[in-house]
Parts: C-alpha cells; structure tokens; sequence
C-alpha cells in the first residue's frame, strides 16, 4: 500500500499496532514481477475511489447534543446497541447527575452516529412514526440520510 498505509492508520490507528509478520517473500515477489506501486493503481483502476472513501476523511458537519426545543429533553442512546430504540431524556448538560450517551456527530456521510462509535440512526420502515434505532453505519445515505438546515 505504500504511502496509503498512513491514510488506513489515520481511520484505523489500532491497525499500527497489529503483527503482520514478515513480508519479505512478498516484497521480493513485487519487485521480481516489477509490479507498479499502489498509487498506480489507485490513480488507474481505482479512480473512482476517493469519492466515496478519500483518503483524508471530511471534518464532521456537526457535534453536539440534539434538544427537543418544545420540551427541551436530549436524544438519549444510552449507550444501547444495533436495532435498539432510544428516546430522550433530561439533558446531561442541565443535570450533571444524568447519565446516558447524548453527543452526536453530523457525518460527512450526512448520517447521525453517537460520538465515537460506528452505530448510525437508521429508519429501516416507511410506515409513518416509523422508530429511529441504531444500526451499523453504511455510508450509503437512504434510511441513514439526515439533512439539517
């Protein structure tokens, strides 16, 4: 992968710390074969690539709580996992003593995950008041797709 290893460590930075043993046959196979270097291909065949997966990851379009105006409760996760429903709850920011999961981020993917995890809010239903639960984030937008103005 060569310089693009660095972009796989700044997703992935528990990927540095993995044993991947010792590549010299395959190094000696590469340069016997006189393969052309990863960025080659990345320029070449993969292309289209970047589009959907770039290198350097977008910032976030926002990070925050998210806060019911009309009764100025938070979306509460509660830290729950994959097809699980949430709700909200008194917010951690008027209540110290409150405990739950209320930080979001707004994705370059234009999907709302909890802080730090992989988990996206996801509307598998087109029924009307379908529940909102968290599912694995697909980057593919549709049921995971939320816009804000």
């Amino acid at each position: 992968m060569d310089e693009y290893k660095d972009y796989l460590y700044m997703r992935r930075p528990h990927y540095r710390d993995l044993e991947v043993g010792n590549l010299t046959t395959q190094k000696a196979l590469r340069k016997r074969l006189a393969c052309k270097p990863f960025r080659w291909f990345m320029e070449n065949v993969a292309f289209d690539q970047p589009k959907k997966y770039p290198p350097i990851e977008p910032p976030d379009y926002a990070k925050g709580e998210l806060r019911n105006k009309a009764t100025n409760l938070c979306v509460d996760t509660k830290y729950q996992g994959q097809n699980e429903k949430f709700g909200l709850e008194k917010c951690i920011k008027d209540d110290p003593k409150q405990q739950g999961e209320q930080q979001f981020v707004l994705s370059w993917h234009k999907d709302i995950r909890p802080l730090k995890r992989t988990l996206c809010f996801d509307v598998s239903s087109s029924e009307k008041q379908a529940p909102v639960v968290l599912w694995n984030c697909h980057g593919m937008q549709g049921n995971q797709l939320w816009k804000y103005d």
